[in-house]
């Protein structure tokens, strides 16, 4: 009889609990549940009889939960410098990224972007590959249909979409502006912003041919545009985690209403007088925060800008109220953004990446806007949150551009795709043992499509930059400390943080250069990028790419107008090869029968002769090692080339005619 008392007490109380949890099953769906409490929860489920549809409803919003919301946030040039919390940075206004840094991010502090320039670098944002992989060589480059982006990889793994803002990357063929979906990269709502009149800014808006205008402060209008597509969940698959790319146009230069007496020092009309119309400008409350611009600090190497049509030289101070305005008004909306997050219960379990398509100058080096490797123009904001998992800290590692996606991915719990080039960082981000990268590397081309070669590549770190660049760029040679016997710049910027002091060989640095040159050299030639024998060496200002969609990219190659099969070349070739030179050395038959792709016949000896006037000659290795000078007054007529091991060099002239002989012996 007491046993069986016992056992009528038992399963009255298990009847009763469970009367009792089967009238409100939210109460176990309502609370933050980790995965080994659904584990427990299926298990009691099926003993206690839950209808399947409550476990399913259960299962779906754990799974939910525990998927982060992502949002990357894409300001248009931005330099690092211009956050509140920069030490010697800018005199700007960012109260709430300074707290952002300070209570939820991690900071990067060397945060870099591998191409100074808007299309370009977006691709390496989006894509997490260098554009020697995507394709996007300049601006009016449409990103290849082919390539995955972000918005792709998102789609594919259960979220919904949204690209907000500053698009860039589909302009070839597109002069309206309207973008159909297939181009669109997995992104399914689709707000995209066409040029730079922030205060009546252009828009299309989903499938519509047509574009609106945005009634307020183009930052204000995109940002509440984000809050309303989270907010709508119904007409949003709102039961999938959603992942947003929030792509704002300003600080960056701009034109249209509000401009009208803006100006972008440095740049005059036809009749050589300022151009006004297209500058620096934002709301007036936020302007007002700057009254006397005059008066506030300027970087170090901050100087006049040059304009090289009169010889005058422009202040870069009228320019500080609307480009700081603009900085600090985005500074709003980014708190607008996070306090919504944080009310709806949001925040935490959202991957946040606040950072820039690439920096801007502001008068640094005597220049504007962007462009070069000098830190103002490439180094940019990086700060990524995941309250979650993720503690707020500052971490030295020059994380760039092609880092962010595969990070997002790594925290997401989603596979990062071997086709990326950028590294993952989320396994240091969450506190766990990693190698994190030394080194950084960013480059340029051309501008456009069909401009002018420009070209440079450096290879960045904590300590030091050090760069090769075209040196028929006229800018490069008069502003930006490039030489034409070297092409060949590096900074300490421990000792010269502004990077005023240039340092080149014989100044005490050349083990150093001489190591972050094969650094950079092996990383070109990991990349297969044909910088060094395309564009460093000969230096000339000729157009090296020309395709407008990176679907049908061609990669120029060196020595594109002689043979490029993979073949022998016989000695008649040879011969007639060199009757169209203006290099005049021996050849050697055996030579060109042991080697593939000769332009120009092995040396005989130990010694190379010239017909070519008085001037300096340098010889280079295949790496792009200087590893042979000689200048000399009178004509040029032989050089002794015994030391040089058997390899492929370059000779070059003053600093612009190439030759390229391959020694066996």
């Amino acid at each position: 009889m007491k046993n069986f008392i016992v056992n009528l007490l038992f399963f009255y109380s298990i009847f009763t609990l469970h009367s009792q949890n089967s009238k409100d099953v939210s109460f176990f769906v309502n609370v933050d549940t980790s995965y080994e409490e659904v584990s427990d929860f299926k298990t009691n489920a099926n003993h206690k009889n839950y209808s399947k549809s409550q476990v399913v409803s259960f299962e779906k919003k754990s799974a939910q939960e525990r998927k982060p919301n992502i949002i990357l946030v894409m300001t248009d040039q931005w330099r690092r410098q211009a956050l509140g919390f920069i030490r010697d940075g800018d005199p700007v206004r960012t109260p709430r990224l300074n707290r952002y840094k300070r209570e939820d991010a991690v900071f990067f502090k060397n945060g870099i972007v591998n191409r100074p320039i808007c299309g370009p670098n977006r691709a390496n944002i989006l894509t997490g590959q260098y554009n020697i992989t995507n394709g996007v060589y300049g601006n009016k480059v449409r990103l290849s249909t082919k390539s995955n982006t972000l918005g792709d990889i998102a789609k594919a793994n259960g979220y919904r979409t949204a690209f907000i803002g500053k698009w860039h990357l589909d302009e070839a063929g597109a002069p309206s502006g309207y973008v159909p979906p297939s181009r669109r990269h997995g992104f399914d709502k689709w707000i995209a912003t066409v040029g730079h009149s922030p205060f009546s800014q252009k828009v299309y808006i989903d499938d519509s041919r047509e574009p609106t205008r945005a009634t307020e402060w183009e930052p204000t209008w995109l940002t509440k545009k984000l809050i309303t597509f989270i907010k709508d969940k119904e007409n949003n698959n709102g039961d999938k985690p959603f992942c947003a790319v929030l792509s704002l146009g300003p600080p960056h230069t701009g034109g249209g209403p509000g401009f009208e007496d803006r100006f972008q020092p440095g740049k005059r009309n036809k009749e050589g007088d300022i151009k006004y119309g297209y500058g620096y400008a934002a709301p007036k409350k936020w302007e007002d925060l700057y009254p006397k611009p005059e008066q506030l600090p300027r970087r170090v190497n901050a100087t006049k800008v040059r304009v090289r049509k009169t010889g005058e030289q422009d202040d870069v101070w009228p320019t500080f109220p609307g480009y700081y305005g603009a900085v600090s008004s985005i500074d709003r909306e980014f708190a607008r953004l996070t306090k919504y997050l944080k009310d709806s219960n949001l925040f935490n379990n959202t991957i946040i990446v606040f950072t820039a398509d690439h920096g801007e100058l502001l008068g640094s080096h005597g220049r504007m806007t962007k462009g070069t490797w000098y830190e103002e123009s490439v180094g940019v904001p990086m700060l990524i949150s995941y309250p979650k998992k993720v503690d707020s800290k500052t971490e030295e590692s020059p994380m760039s551009s092609i880092d962010i996606v595969p990070t997002i991915l790594g925290l997401a719990d989603i596979n990062v795709p071997r086709y990326m080039d950028g590294f993952d960082y989320s396994k240091s981000l969450k506190g766990e043992q990693d190698i994190l990268p030394e080194y950084a590397f960013c480059s340029m081309d051309q501008g456009e499509v069909a401009g002018t070669d420009r070209s440079w590549r450096s290879i960045y770190s904590d300590k030091y930059t050090y760069a090769l660049a075209n040196s028929s760029w006229r800018n490069f040679r008069e502003l930006d400390h490039i030489r034409e016997e070297d092409k060949m710049v590096l900074y300490d910027k421990v000792k010269d943080p502004y990077e005023m002091s240039p340092i080149y060989r014989g100044m005490g640095y050349d083990e150093v250069i001489d190591d972050l040159h094969q650094k950079l050299v092996d990383h070109l030639d990991r990349m297969n990028d044909p910088f060094i024998e395309l564009q460093w060496i000969p230096s000339t200002s000729d157009t090296k790419y020309t395709y407008n969609n990176a679907l049908h990219a061609v990669i120029p190659q060196p020595d594109s107008n002689r043979s490029k099969e993979n073949k022998e070349l016989s000695a008649e070739e040879i011969r007639k090869d060199l009757e169209r030179s203006e290099c005049n050395h021996g050849y050697d038959e055996e030579g060109a029968k042991s080697h593939k792709k000769i332009v120009y016949p092995s040396p005989v000896g130990s010694r190379i002769n010239f017909r070519y006037p008085q001037g300096n000659l340098n010889v280079f290795n295949s790496k792009g090692m200087n590893v042979l000078s000689y200048t000399k007054k009178e004509e040029i007529s032989s050089l002794d080339i015994s030391s040089l091991k058997p390899g492929v060099y370059f000779i070059v002239f003053d600093g612009w005619k190439k030759e390229k002989f391959i020694k066996t012996k």
